[in-house]
């Protein structure tokens, strides 16, 4: 998540939570003024969604359980068909000591649009007064559109396809439940075959976990070969989910990047990446002239040389081994494809008073004979601490990973 995205979020929290402080507010006063001490009746929650096939629960609380039986009316305001939905039960009911009972709703509506249902509660019984929360909309939800989010993707070697997942506005939208999207191979307009040219070590269902706006699913290059390298993909259908703008997909298959030879540093866009989050008071890791990498292996394995004479040097190690992880597009940053290995003993709190070692994720990209370092996997105590402590929200993913220090070389001639 951006900095943007996360700012954005907080402030819909915020604005979420201040019905709830108002109620609280209004009781409180009611209270301390004295002017009406009978209890509350009122709904439990502010407001609901329902998807069709979905029932939903909504509880209806009191204050102060009853003496005896008592029971509740509430009515619907809707333009939704009768027919588009299902509410039980009629009345609400309580006995002795029941503090609460749950109205139960269940959408049965194709609209394309979302479409509102009210809640309002009846005249309260004698003894008991509405609270502020005496009403209640669920949203009857439109289909969810999901799309792949490219039209066309490049594998080099292994890499994430994501499937997301927007309202029919337009805008991205959490699934509301689990969902399983099976992902179907359009075998008559694709060159590659499963198990020969590729495969999906995880399956072909992907899933997008309630509260997510999208999921991935993993696709391996088994092979390059001329006239096999294309593959072309489509999603199938989940429950309350319409096609969106993607449901189809193109995987092209190129040749793994070679990043073997000798490179020598060149320059970094660290300050660049860093002035606006950074109070200034440390000195970036950088690089400086002389400093080398020295690159050989395969694909799968690399094996490094570091010849840093900067303090680049409290990052990297002399020499070691990195192992493929990931190849990936950092839409957040600069949109281009990284390829990222798991190399072994990396400082990862890029400092050069403090050490901890671990295998860390360092990206690369090459375009010619240009080479890219790109470093996020850290946990920084001295350099960039601010904004990693900003970013950091316990997540798999390294929280630098769109604030990376970036460090530039060429190919020794």
């Amino acid at each position: 998540m951006t900095a943007y995205e996360k700012t954005a979020s907080l402030g819909s929290l915020l604005l979420s939570l201040i019905p709830i402080a108002l109620w609280i507010s209004g009781c409180q006063s009611i209270e301390r003024n004295g002017t009406d001490p009978r209890p509350q009746v009122y709904f439990g929650i502010l407001e609901q969604t329902v998807v069709k096939g979905q029932e939903v629960k909504i509880p209806v609380v009191m204050q102060q359980a009853p003496s005896g039986d008592l029971s509740l009316g509430y009515t619907v305001e809707t333009k939704l068909e009768s027919t588009e939905y299902d509410i039980r039960p009629e009345k609400l009911s309580f006995s002795p000591k029941q503090l609460s009972d749950t109205i139960y709703i269940t959408s049965k509506s194709d609209r394309k649009e979302s479409e509102n249902l009210t809640l309002r509660l009846s005249a309260a019984p004698e003894g008991y007064r509405l609270g502020a929360v005496n009403f209640i909309d669920v949203e009857f939800a439109s289909p969810l559109l999901i799309s792949f989010k490219s039209l066309e993707y490049t594998l080099h070697k292994e890499g994430l396809l994501s499937v997301n997942l927007k309202n029919t506005s337009g805008r991205t939208q959490k699934a509301l439940q689990d969902m399983s999207i099976e992902i179907n191979i359009d075998r008559q307009n694709s060159s590659a075959k499963e198990g020969e040219h590729f495969d999906f070590p995880d399956g072909k269902i992907l899933t997008i976990k309630k509260g997510q706006r999208e999921g991935t699913i993993r696709i391996r290059q088994l092979k390059q070969e001329v006239g096999h390298t294309v593959l072309r993909l489509s999603l199938s259908k989940a429950p309350n989910t319409v096609f969106g703008q993607n449901p189809t997909t193109g995987v092209t298959f190129e040749p793994p990047y070679d990043f073997t030879g000798h490179w020598l540093y060149s320059g970094s866009v660290i300050a660049d990446n860093f002035s606006f989050m950074e109070s200034g008071k440390y000195p970036p890791i950088d690089g400086k002239k002389g400093d080398q990498i020295s690159i050989s292996g395969d694909t799968d394995k690399l094996d490094f040389t570091f010849d840093l004479g900067s303090s680049l040097s409290a990052y990297f190690p002399k020499s070691t081994k990195g192992t493929f992880s990931r190849e990936f597009i950092n839409y957040n940053f600069d949109a281009k494809e990284w390829t990222a290995y798991k190399i072994d003993g990396i400082n990862i709190l890029i400092s050069p008073n403090a050490t901890k070692i671990r295998p860390a994720e360092v990206a690369f990209n090459v375009d010619g004979n240009e080479l890219t370092v790109y470093v996020y996997d850290m946990e920084p105590i001295e350099y960039f601490l601010d904004t990693y402590n900003y970013m950091n929200d316990g997540s798999f993913i390294p929280p630098m990973i769109g604030y990376p220090a970036v460090y530039y070389f060429k190919k020794a001639e």
